[in-house]
């Protein structure tokens, strides 16, 4: 799904609802801001509290945080771009 732009800077926790089994994939893309090339950092918990995924994506690029959960339930995705910013591009799950 398609989603609305939306700039977030900063640090910022976003809750992905997802089925055991059902691959999950976000798709975020990483935003200059001025001068700065900070990487996006992202790190997935399941819902307890367990690490599922990490990853980075380069400066001014577009990529995905992907995994398979292993149970039901609401997993959380922390990311920050540093003094850069990033917006959901799409999902294939809801994403609040």
């Amino acid at each position: 799904m398609k989603l609305p732009t939306v700039r977030l800077r900063g640090e910022n926790l976003l809750v992905l609802a997802g089925k055991a089994g059902e691959p999950v994939r976000v798709t975020l893309k990483n935003q200059p801001v001025a001068r700065y090339e900070d990487s996006l950092v992202w790190d997935v918990r399941d819902p307890k509290s367990a690490q599922v995924a990490s990853g980075t994506i380069p400066y001014d690029r577009t990529g995905a945080v992907a995994f398979t959960p292993g149970c039901d339930g609401v997993f959380l995705l922390a990311a920050t771009a540093g003094r850069c910013a990033y917006s959901v591009v799409g999902s294939n799950v809801p994403v609040g």
